[in-house]
């Protein structure tokens, strides 16, 4: 286990790294929005946090999808390092994987496929390792990856088809290596999940458990990006499309493109490295669920 005083340096190294791998791949680093008119509603029971801007609520970003959606699709490549806020129930903090406040290395490729993608997810895990490794003594990892169907999972497990991954289920699931768990089922996921057209119970999607317990890595998919269809799977899962106007303007207007893409916890990914009890453990100023801090 790294020292609690290193922590923090082990994070720059983690950060140095992603850098370096995105952009002699030349990707293109972009950086986040705080505040929008839109942003994920697909938070897994978490609360949205808005704010008055001049008389009018605008939401801060719980995720830049939407918005590095529309910057793939100028620039073809992107990445960045985006800071998130997502209200989590005071229970939240007993899983020792939350904060209400983090950091989320995000990614995403014009006309690429998941496959695609978790490829370089895969990349981008074993050099970040490889790479703070040669600057800390770390312990043994695996660095395999085994997958396995959402529907293989849920035989195994006994999970209730057509739900997410309960977080409480994650460590169950977690082995010695990184486990895929890929096509999650229609209506499972949020909206922007791409359904597989040869087979519309499925999406392309994907989520990754770390190794030994320590809970989701990285969560992903190829994207929809089409008008209509996105207006509908926003009606079919009880939300407003009102309160996605401004993205499906820009839907509408053609200006997006088919992407691929994923997010990895900044945090999360230092806790694993670390090998730390909590993610508090992780960041100077932790915003713990429930608590009000400095």
């Amino acid at each position: 286990m790294i020292a609690k005083k290193e922590v923090i340096t082990v994070q720059n190294y983690i950060l140095d790294a992603t850098r370096r791998f995105f952009r002699e791949r030349d990707f293109l680093e972009i950086q986040s929005p705080i505040i929008s008119s839109v942003t994920d509603p697909g938070l897994r029971g978490a609360e949205i946090a808005s704010i008055d801007y001049y008389g009018e609520r605008m939401k801060v970003t719980s995720s830049m999808i939407f918005h590095k959606q529309l910057a793939a699709s100028v620039y073809g490549k992107v990445f960045s390092i985006s800071p998130n806020v997502r209200l989590e129930s005071k229970e939240r903090r007993e899983t020792k994987k939350h904060l209400s406040e983090f950091r989320q290395i995000e990614v995403e490729v014009a006309f690429s496929s998941y496959r695609d993608v978790m490829k370089i997810a895969e990349d981008l895990f074993r050099e970040i390792i490889k790479n703070v490794g040669k600057k800390i003594k770390l312990r043994e990892f695996n660095m395999d990856f085994k997958e396995y169907s959402y529907k293989e999972i849920v035989s195994k497990y006994g999970i209730e088809y057509g739900e997410e991954i309960p977080c409480d289920m994650e460590k169950e699931v977690s082995e010695d290596c990184f486990v895929w768990i890929t096509e999650y089922p229609y209506g499972s996921r949020g909206f922007y999940d791409k359904t597989d057209e040869k087979n519309p119970e499925f999406l392309r999607d994907f989520d990754l458990i770390y190794p030994d317990g320590f809970g989701e890595a990285s969560s992903g998919g190829e994207r929809e990006y089409e008008y209509e269809k996105v207006r509908k799977k926003i009606i079919d899962l009880g939300l407003d499309p009102e309160d996605f106007r401004d993205y499906l303007d820009i839907l509408r207007s053609g200006k997006i493109k088919p992407t691929a893409g994923f997010g990895i916890g900044l945090e999360r990914l230092t806790r694993f490295i670390c090998g730390l009890e909590s993610v508090e453990e992780a960041t100077l100023f932790p915003k713990v669920p429930g608590v009000i801090s400095f």
